[in-house]
């Protein structure tokens, strides 16, 4: 019996041995990949050939431009020190396979450079950026042979601290943040919004105009923006961007900086937070005039679906109105140092449309006594509307027939009297 337990022993450990060689050699290589440099398995001699060679080849490329808020400086990729023996170091830890993994053998081998940069060549920008991080970013880059330029900017400078954010509630609040997620804008490029997300929809006008608050507050180039043909219900008139695939209406910014933009959207409920963080220092405020109100018209539309009298609003009125929108940027004492218009918008009047009855109004005998007067009074109103008289002319039509049966005792004394009068002319 305990021979039996022996056996299931020696044949369970070889395999729970693997299992976990197998995660930790897992875990191990997912490390090594997030940072370093990697070239492929080869002899020893040669890999350190070839990472001496890769280095010097780097260092012989055009130099790293770092930008900052006022400008841009040059560091030669010579300036930067490497050390041989340390990453050679790692070269041969990385080569290392464990004693648990014998059979893990990897074509690419990825391990870790040691590169350094005297701060004393970032010294003389200490005032403009901060030179520790920026030093960093560099031997970043250094000790991954990347052929990328830096862009920083001190904290004071950079606006990424500060960075500016609009709100909005709507129903739609997900499918916007969804939408816009997180993306960036280049500097010096143009961004559109048509050719970047496609959607007109009721959330893409929603995100789009949340955008476009954002831009406002910036000095960032609007070169493009449509508004909205009814006052939107999600945002103020006049912050709305209004975009639409059909008619080629599209929303477009340049990004003038020398910056790239992110932005960042999310939802809470039915709150829209989208973020706009850049190390342009630029920012604006906005400001909103609302003038030149116009009173809306009534139209009525007649129906012969309602009663004699009544009537039916159909769509209340609204005032039309222009806004205009300005950038205004202050001085340090808060004084407005520019005001500059970006668009002027006109809303026009939503007219009140109200349906009122067709139908004459039924008329009762006792007013029969007054029908030849309103009938004279109508009949002698050449001025009355093309609509007015068509129904005036159904309305005369009734006075005359109930005339002629009101005047009949009339006519018969007139008779009587003429018959009277003859006598009296011609007696026997």
């Amino acid at each position: 019996m305990s021979s039996k337990i022996v056996k299931s022993l020696m044949i369970m450990i070889p395999v729970v041995l693997l299992f976990f060689g197998s995660i930790i050699t897992f875990t191990d290589r997912s490390a090594a990949t997030d940072k370093g440099f990697t070239i492929e398995r080869d002899d020893l001699k040669e890999m350190k050939l070839e990472t001496a060679n890769a280095i010097a080849e780097w260092k012989s490329g055009d130099p790293i431009t770092v930008s900052y808020p006022d400008g841009t400086f040059d560091i030669p990729r010579t300036y930067f020190d490497f050390d041989l023996e340390q990453s050679y170091q790692s070269l041969e830890e990385a080569l290392h396979t464990p004693w648990f993994a014998f059979w893990e053998r990897n074509e690419l081998i990825t391990f870790s450079l040691t590169a350094d940069l005297d701060e004393e060549y970032l010294a003389s920008y200490a005032d403009v950026l901060d030179t520790e991080n920026t030093k960093q970013n560099l031997i970043i880059l250094a000790e991954r042979l990347v052929y990328d330029d830096v862009n920083t900017a001190s904290p004071e400078q950079s606006g990424l601290h500060d960075p500016v954010m609009v709100q909005m509630t709507t129903g739609y609040a997900a499918e916007a943040a969804d939408l816009l997620s997180s993306f960036v804008i280049d500097a010096n490029s143009e961004f559109s919004f048509n050719n970047m997300f496609f959607n007109d929809n009721e959330e893409g006008l929603i995100a789009v105009s949340a955008l476009y608050q954002l831009f406002l507050q910036t000095d960032t180039v609007i070169t493009e923006r449509h508004a909205a043909m009814r006052p939107p219900d999600y945002t103020r008139t006049g912050f709305e961007a209004f975009v639409s695939l059909k008619d080629s209406k599209d929303f477009k910014v340049f990004n003038q900086s020398d910056f790239q933009i992110n932005i960042e959207a999310s939802a809470a409920g039915n709150e829209l937070s989208v973020t706009l963080t850049s190390a342009n220092k630029e920012r604006y405020g906005v400001e909103r005039v609302q003038s030149n109100i116009v009173k809306p018209r009534t139209i009525r539309r007649y129906s012969n679906l309602l009663a004699p009298g009544e009537e039916l609003r159909i769509q209340e009125g609204s005032d039309g109105f222009q806004v205009e929108i300005y950038q205004t940027q202050l001085s340090a004492s808060g004084e407005v140092t520019e005001d500059l218009l970006v668009t002027r918008d006109f809303y026009p009047p939503v007219p009140a449309i109200i349906e009122v009855s067709s139908l004459a109004p039924v008329q009762s005998e006792s007013s029969g006594a007054n029908v030849q007067d309103d009938t004279e009074a109508v009949e002698s109103d050449d001025d009355n509307s093309e609509e007015t008289t068509t129904v005036n002319e159904d309305t005369n039509e009734n006075v005359e027939a109930s005339s002629d049966q009101t005047n009949q005792p009339d006519v018969k004394q007139k008779l009587q009297n003429s018959i009277e009068r003859k006598e009296e002319n011609n007696p026997k």
